[in-house]
């Protein structure tokens, strides 16, 4: 279909309102700690080491997270993706970035403002959850060969000597291979391995569907899911760094019986 100049019209607007979208300064990213367990190490890019504690906020661009055995962080960041890494996991948030927020910024339905957000994982298994990423924003989960590109997600994800993993319970993600030509599309409910070597190739080592035997991935996902919705960031009057709303009181959270976003190895 040949293009109009309706078409044209509204190429050029999208193209000015992404140029003015760039244009703007952005500021650094936070997350808030849903849940924490056992030993959590964190270094910010200047080599100051915080320690991240349950229900406060933190700058997460350019961090550097590291769970020891037994142990496990759920944080939600605040363009909205919730994230969780399980024990033995090492991560580096590389960029995380975002225009500032507005007095209507605030929503679950869609990402309250264009975000970079940039992740590697280095080795261990995280649960991701985000619903509705901005098409002007960048999600990206770096991998030892390839990446994925995040757009509406709950899945476990998973870096090992062997490859990486990928079982996606809801949404898309797309997996690019190191070569910058091929990829793949995963949508529940797959699940994919890819090994160093065949990524290299460009092919998959092995697909199917999560399985309902992976108990643990599953409860992870559900886990990663909830926190999601545990907290939203709100700009506040007067206050440059957008806050954060926890959505149930403490005393409910202090709870004894199990809750649905507890997850252990």
């Amino acid at each position: 279909m040949p293009f109009t100049k309706t078409h044209i019209s509204l190429l050029c607007l999208s193209v000015t309102a992404w140029l003015g979208l760039q244009a703007q300064e952005m500021q650094t990213g936070f997350g808030f700690v849903t849940s924490i367990r056992g030993t959590v190490e964190a270094q910010t890019p200047d080599g100051a080491k915080p320690a991240l504690k349950l229900h406060q906020s933190e700058k997460m661009d350019g961090m550097v997270i590291k769970t020891e055995a037994n142990a496990e962080v759920f944080l939600v960041l605040s363009n909205g993706v919730a994230l969780a890494l399980t024990e033995n996991t090492h991560i580096e948030i590389k960029a995380f970035k975002q225009i500032p927020f507005s007095p209507h910024s605030t929503s679950f339905e869609y990402e309250p403002t264009v975000s970079n957000l940039h992740i590697r994982i280095i080795e261990g298994r995280i649960g991701l959850s985000c619903v509705h990423i901005s098409p002007l924003s960048n999600l990206k989960i770096e991998m030892h060969s390839g990446y994925l590109s995040v757009h509406s997600t709950t899945s476990v994800i998973s870096v090992n000597s062997l490859g990486m993993n990928v079982s996606a319970y809801e949404g898309t993600l797309t997996f690019y291979y190191p070569n910058g030509t091929e990829r793949e599309f995963i949508a529940q409910p797959q699940s994919v391995r890819i090994s160093e070597q065949s990524a290299a190739r460009g092919i998959v080592t092995e697909q199917g569907t999560v399985d309902g035997k992976e108990i643990k991935a599953q409860e992870l996902a559900n886990a990663v899911n909830f926190a999601r919705k545990r907290v939203i960031y709100r700009s506040v009057p007067g206050v440059l760094e957008p806050q954060p709303l926890l959505l149930v009181s403490n005393n409910y959270l202090d709870q004894a019986p199990a809750r649905p976003y507890s997850f252990k190895q």
